[in-house]
Protein backbone atom coordinates (compact mmCIF):
# COMPACT_ATOMS: atom_id res chain seq x y z
CA UNK A 1 0.00 0.00 0.00
CA UNK A 2 1.15 3.78 -0.93
CA UNK A 3 2.57 4.76 2.27
CA UNK A 4 0.40 8.01 1.92
CA UNK A 5 -2.63 6.10 1.38
CA UNK A 6 -5.14 7.57 4.50
CA UNK A 7 -3.49 10.94 5.16
CA UNK A 8 -6.07 13.09 3.27
CA UNK A 9 -8.46 11.79 6.00
CA UNK A 10 -5.76 13.37 8.70
CA UNK A 11 -5.15 16.61 6.26
CA UNK A 12 -8.94 17.54 6.23
CA UNK A 13 -9.58 16.96 9.34
CA UNK A 14 -10.48 13.90 8.46
CA UNK A 15 -12.05 12.31 11.65
CA UNK A 16 -14.15 15.03 12.08
CA UNK A 17 -15.81 14.62 8.05
CA UNK A 18 -16.77 11.83 9.47
CA UNK A 19 -18.64 13.58 12.87
CA UNK A 20 -22.50 12.36 12.84
CA UNK A 21 -21.36 8.57 13.63
CA UNK A 22 -19.76 6.96 16.52
CA UNK A 23 -20.61 5.63 19.86
CA UNK A 24 -18.92 7.35 23.89
CA UNK A 25 -16.94 4.88 25.97
CA UNK A 26 -15.25 5.61 28.89
CA UNK A 27 -11.31 4.51 29.74
CA UNK A 28 -8.53 5.13 32.66
CA UNK A 29 -7.00 8.84 32.33
CA UNK A 30 -3.61 10.42 32.13
CA UNK A 31 -1.68 9.68 34.96
CA UNK A 32 -0.14 13.22 36.77
CA UNK A 33 3.30 12.46 35.27
CA UNK A 34 2.33 12.01 31.97
CA UNK A 35 0.39 14.76 31.78
CA UNK A 36 3.61 16.77 33.26
CA UNK A 37 5.17 15.87 30.67
CA UNK A 38 2.43 16.59 28.07
CA UNK A 39 2.08 20.28 29.15
CA UNK A 40 5.81 21.07 29.46
CA UNK A 41 6.32 19.73 25.81
CA UNK A 42 2.76 21.24 24.25
CA UNK A 43 4.52 24.79 23.65
CA UNK A 44 7.60 23.24 21.84
CA UNK A 45 7.31 23.49 17.85
CA UNK A 46 8.50 20.02 17.74
CA UNK A 47 6.08 18.65 20.16
CA UNK A 48 4.65 15.52 19.68
CA UNK A 49 6.69 14.55 16.52
CA UNK A 50 8.33 10.96 16.42
CA UNK A 51 12.13 10.67 17.29
CA UNK A 52 12.60 8.49 13.69
CA UNK A 53 10.48 10.86 11.77
CA UNK A 54 11.57 10.76 8.00
CA UNK A 55 9.73 13.84 6.99
CA UNK A 56 8.66 17.08 8.59
CA UNK A 57 6.09 20.14 7.51
CA UNK A 58 5.82 23.29 9.96
CA UNK A 59 3.05 26.10 8.22
CA UNK A 60 2.84 29.05 10.93
CA UNK A 61 -0.82 29.51 9.32
CA UNK A 62 -1.45 32.67 11.35
CA UNK A 63 1.75 34.41 9.46
CA UNK A 64 0.38 32.89 6.14
CA UNK A 65 -3.07 33.55 6.65
CA UNK A 66 -1.83 37.42 7.13
CA UNK A 67 0.15 37.72 4.34
CA UNK A 68 -0.35 39.72 0.84
CA UNK A 69 -0.40 36.13 -0.37
CA UNK A 70 -3.04 34.26 1.23
CA UNK A 71 -6.16 36.03 -0.76
CA UNK A 72 -4.03 34.02 -4.07
CA UNK A 73 -3.75 30.89 -2.07
CA UNK A 74 -7.27 30.62 -0.45
CA UNK A 75 -9.37 29.73 -2.80
CA UNK A 76 -6.89 26.74 -3.55
CA UNK A 77 -7.36 25.69 0.18
CA UNK A 78 -10.89 25.59 0.48
CA UNK A 79 -10.89 24.06 -2.59
CA UNK A 80 -8.87 21.11 -1.58
CA UNK A 81 -10.67 20.87 1.88
CA UNK A 82 -14.23 20.77 -0.47
CA UNK A 83 -16.96 18.96 0.87
CA UNK A 84 -15.52 17.51 4.46
CA UNK A 85 -15.06 20.94 5.63
CA UNK A 86 -18.63 22.29 4.32
CA UNK A 87 -19.72 19.63 6.17
CA UNK A 88 -18.09 20.48 9.52
CA UNK A 89 -19.06 24.13 9.06
CA UNK A 90 -22.37 23.14 9.07
CA UNK A 91 -22.75 20.35 12.01
CA UNK A 92 -20.49 22.49 14.02
CA UNK A 93 -21.40 25.97 13.21
CA UNK A 94 -17.26 27.28 12.80
CA UNK A 95 -14.53 26.89 10.48
CA UNK A 96 -11.75 24.76 11.98
CA UNK A 97 -9.35 26.14 9.31
CA UNK A 98 -9.87 29.58 10.00
CA UNK A 99 -9.18 28.73 14.28
CA UNK A 100 -5.78 27.28 12.91
CA UNK A 101 -2.42 29.03 14.05
CA UNK A 102 0.08 26.50 13.13
CA UNK A 103 0.07 22.87 11.55
CA UNK A 104 3.13 20.54 11.76
CA UNK A 105 3.13 16.68 10.32
CA UNK A 106 5.65 14.28 10.30
CA UNK A 107 5.71 10.89 8.78
CA UNK A 108 7.72 7.65 9.15
CA UNK A 109 8.05 4.39 8.59
CA UNK A 110 7.96 5.27 4.37
CA UNK A 111 10.08 2.17 3.70
CA UNK A 112 6.67 0.23 5.30
CA UNK A 113 3.66 -1.40 3.32
CA UNK A 114 2.46 1.26 5.16
CA UNK A 115 3.35 4.83 6.80
CA UNK A 116 2.67 6.21 9.76
CA UNK A 117 1.62 10.34 10.48
CA UNK A 118 1.66 12.53 12.94
CA UNK A 119 -0.09 15.77 12.41
CA UNK A 120 -0.05 18.48 15.38
CA UNK A 121 -2.85 21.49 14.83
CA UNK A 122 -2.51 24.50 16.80
CA UNK A 123 -5.70 27.14 17.63
CA UNK A 124 -8.36 24.76 16.97
CA UNK A 125 -11.14 24.93 20.06
CA UNK A 126 -11.22 21.82 22.02
CA UNK A 127 -14.50 22.82 23.79
CA UNK A 128 -16.04 23.42 20.77
CA UNK A 129 -14.43 20.65 18.51
CA UNK A 130 -15.43 17.76 20.99
CA UNK A 131 -18.45 19.33 22.13
CA UNK A 132 -19.67 18.96 18.22
CA UNK A 133 -18.44 15.39 18.15
CA UNK A 134 -20.30 14.19 20.87
CA UNK A 135 -23.46 16.30 19.74
CA UNK A 136 -23.72 15.01 16.42
CA UNK A 137 -22.65 11.71 17.57
CA UNK A 138 -24.76 8.47 16.12
CA UNK A 139 -24.72 4.99 17.31
CA UNK A 140 -24.04 3.96 13.53
CA UNK A 141 -20.84 4.47 12.57
CA UNK A 142 -17.64 4.40 13.70
CA UNK A 143 -16.06 7.39 16.14
CA UNK A 144 -15.55 6.42 19.48
CA UNK A 145 -14.99 9.11 22.37
CA UNK A 146 -12.56 8.27 25.34
CA UNK A 147 -12.81 10.46 28.61
CA UNK A 148 -14.55 13.73 26.39
CA UNK A 149 -10.74 14.09 24.79
CA UNK A 150 -9.45 11.62 22.55
CA UNK A 151 -11.53 9.90 19.14
CA UNK A 152 -10.52 7.13 17.48
CA UNK A 153 -11.85 6.27 13.66
CA UNK A 154 -12.23 2.77 13.11
CA UNK A 155 -10.83 2.28 9.43
CA UNK A 156 -12.88 0.77 6.38
CA UNK A 157 -11.78 -1.27 4.18
CA UNK A 158 -8.14 0.27 2.82
CA UNK A 159 -7.81 2.95 5.47
CA UNK A 160 -5.75 3.42 8.44
CA UNK A 161 -6.96 3.75 11.77
CA UNK A 162 -7.26 7.30 12.90
CA UNK A 163 -7.00 8.08 16.67
CA UNK A 164 -7.30 12.35 17.56
CA UNK A 165 -6.97 14.41 21.16
CA UNK A 166 -6.55 17.17 22.78
CA UNK A 167 -3.00 17.99 24.34
CA UNK A 168 -4.16 21.04 25.65
CA UNK A 169 -7.39 23.26 25.02
CA UNK A 170 -5.77 24.58 21.60
CA UNK A 171 -3.39 21.81 20.31
CA UNK A 172 -5.01 18.74 18.54
CA UNK A 173 -2.78 15.93 17.82
CA UNK A 174 -3.74 13.72 15.21
CA UNK A 175 -1.98 9.92 14.73
CA UNK A 176 -2.85 8.59 11.66
CA UNK A 177 -1.37 4.56 11.01
CA UNK A 178 -1.44 1.04 11.05
CA UNK A 179 -1.10 1.14 14.88
CA UNK A 180 -2.51 3.90 15.38
CA UNK A 181 -5.36 3.62 18.94
CA UNK A 182 -6.22 5.66 22.11
CA UNK A 183 -3.56 3.98 23.45
CA UNK A 184 -0.80 4.91 21.17
CA UNK A 185 -1.87 8.65 21.01
CA UNK A 186 -1.85 8.36 24.85
CA UNK A 187 2.00 7.45 24.76
CA UNK A 188 2.52 10.45 22.06
CA UNK A 189 1.36 12.66 24.57
CA UNK A 190 3.00 11.24 27.09
CA UNK A 191 6.58 10.78 25.25
CA UNK A 192 6.58 15.01 24.85
CA UNK A 193 8.91 16.34 22.50
CA UNK A 194 11.06 13.03 21.10
CA UNK A 195 12.23 14.16 17.83
CA UNK A 196 14.18 17.08 20.21
CA UNK A 197 16.45 14.51 20.83
CA UNK A 198 17.13 13.11 17.63
CA UNK A 199 21.01 14.16 16.50
CA UNK A 200 20.29 13.16 13.01
CA UNK A 201 17.45 15.79 12.73
CA UNK A 202 18.83 18.02 14.86
CA UNK A 203 21.88 18.42 12.62
CA UNK A 204 19.72 19.38 9.45
CA UNK A 205 17.01 21.38 11.49
CA UNK A 206 20.26 23.63 11.91
CA UNK A 207 20.33 23.70 8.37
CA UNK A 208 17.46 25.88 8.12
CA UNK A 209 15.36 28.97 9.41
CA UNK A 210 12.41 27.88 11.39
CA UNK A 211 11.09 31.43 12.04
CA UNK A 212 10.22 31.08 8.64
CA UNK A 213 6.45 30.95 7.93
CA UNK A 214 6.60 27.65 6.26
CA UNK A 215 9.95 24.98 6.66
CA UNK A 216 10.24 20.98 6.25
CA UNK A 217 12.94 18.28 6.58
CA UNK A 218 13.34 15.10 4.52
CA UNK A 219 15.46 12.38 5.06
CA UNK A 220 13.46 9.25 3.49
CA UNK A 221 15.13 7.33 0.88
CA UNK A 222 11.53 6.62 -0.52
CA UNK A 223 10.82 10.61 -0.67
CA UNK A 224 13.51 10.67 -3.91
CA UNK A 225 12.83 7.94 -5.49
CA UNK A 226 12.42 9.94 -8.87
CA UNK A 227 15.44 11.77 -8.27
CA UNK A 228 17.22 8.20 -8.40
CA UNK A 229 15.78 7.42 -11.45
CA UNK A 230 17.27 10.11 -12.68
CA UNK A 231 20.62 9.29 -11.27
CA UNK A 232 20.83 11.79 -8.24
CA UNK A 233 21.54 9.60 -4.99
CA UNK A 234 19.52 12.22 -2.60
CA UNK A 235 20.24 12.02 0.92
CA UNK A 236 18.21 14.94 2.61
CA UNK A 237 16.29 18.06 1.61
CA UNK A 238 15.81 20.84 3.59
CA UNK A 239 13.66 24.48 2.74
CA UNK A 240 12.51 27.45 4.56
CA UNK A 241 9.90 29.57 3.09
CA UNK A 242 9.23 33.24 3.20
CA UNK A 243 6.09 35.04 2.28
CA UNK A 244 6.96 39.08 3.90
CA UNK A 245 7.45 40.53 0.58
CA UNK A 246 6.16 37.91 -2.26
CA UNK A 247 8.03 34.28 -2.01
CA UNK A 248 11.65 33.70 -0.63
CA UNK A 249 12.42 29.71 -0.41
CA UNK A 250 16.21 28.60 0.12
CA UNK A 251 16.30 25.06 -0.41
CA UNK A 252 19.20 22.43 -0.03
CA UNK A 253 19.24 19.04 -1.50
CA UNK A 254 22.04 16.47 -0.33
CA UNK A 255 23.73 14.32 -2.60
CA UNK A 256 26.08 11.23 -3.09
CA UNK A 257 29.45 13.52 -4.01
CA UNK A 258 30.66 17.22 -3.97
CA UNK A 259 31.45 15.99 -7.75
CA UNK A 260 27.42 15.34 -8.28
CA UNK A 261 26.69 18.61 -6.62
CA UNK A 262 28.91 20.50 -8.67
CA UNK A 263 27.35 18.89 -11.88
CA UNK A 264 23.33 19.03 -10.79
CA UNK A 265 23.94 22.28 -9.43
CA UNK A 266 25.15 23.89 -13.08
CA UNK A 267 22.77 21.89 -15.06
CA UNK A 268 19.84 22.74 -13.01
CA UNK A 269 21.36 26.75 -13.35
CA UNK A 270 21.80 26.36 -16.95
CA UNK A 271 18.10 24.99 -17.31
CA UNK A 272 16.39 27.84 -14.49
CA UNK A 273 18.32 30.55 -16.97
CA UNK A 274 16.64 29.23 -19.92
CA UNK A 275 13.58 31.17 -19.16
CA UNK A 276 11.23 30.97 -15.81
CA UNK A 277 7.77 32.34 -13.83
CA UNK A 278 9.95 33.32 -10.91
CA UNK A 279 11.63 36.56 -10.05
CA UNK A 280 15.49 35.29 -9.57
CA UNK A 281 16.66 31.49 -9.01
CA UNK A 282 20.26 30.76 -7.93
CA UNK A 283 21.73 27.72 -7.57
CA UNK A 284 25.45 26.80 -6.21
CA UNK A 285 26.96 23.85 -4.58
CA UNK A 286 28.26 23.67 -0.93
CA UNK A 287 30.38 20.50 -0.72
CA UNK A 288 27.68 17.74 -1.26
CA UNK A 289 24.73 19.96 -0.40
CA UNK A 290 22.90 21.31 -3.51
CA UNK A 291 21.64 25.05 -2.76
CA UNK A 292 18.57 26.47 -4.45
CA UNK A 293 17.54 30.11 -3.60
CA UNK A 294 14.04 31.39 -5.15
CA UNK A 295 12.31 34.70 -5.51
CA UNK A 296 8.78 34.70 -6.57
CA UNK A 297 6.74 38.58 -6.78
CA UNK A 298 3.25 38.43 -5.45
CA UNK A 299 1.63 38.70 -9.53
CA UNK A 300 3.94 35.93 -10.43
CA UNK A 301 2.20 33.48 -7.65
CA UNK A 302 -1.04 35.29 -8.53
CA UNK A 303 -0.31 33.49 -12.08
CA UNK A 304 0.49 30.06 -10.90
CA UNK A 305 -2.55 30.33 -8.50
CA UNK A 306 -4.99 31.31 -11.34
CA UNK A 307 -3.61 28.71 -13.48
CA UNK A 308 -4.25 26.11 -10.95
CA UNK A 309 -7.54 27.69 -9.96
CA UNK A 310 -8.60 27.26 -13.86
CA UNK A 311 -7.65 23.21 -13.58
CA UNK A 312 -9.59 22.24 -10.70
Amino acid sequence: MHPFRGMKLAVTLCALATITSGACYRSAGHSHSAEASTQAAVKDPLAFLPADSEIVIDADLSRVKSSALWRHVEPIVYGHAGEDLARFRELCGFDPLAQLGRVTFAMRGLDAPRATGVFVLRGLDKKGTMGCLKKNLTAERRIKIYNDNIAYVQPELGEDPVAFGFANDRTLVVLVGPTASPTELTKVFAAGAPLRKSAAFQALYKQIEPNREVWFVMNAKNAFARLAELGVQTRTLTGAISLANGVQATLRMRVASPDQAREVAAALQSAFSQGSLVDNIKVSSEQSDIVGHVTMSESQVAALTETENESR
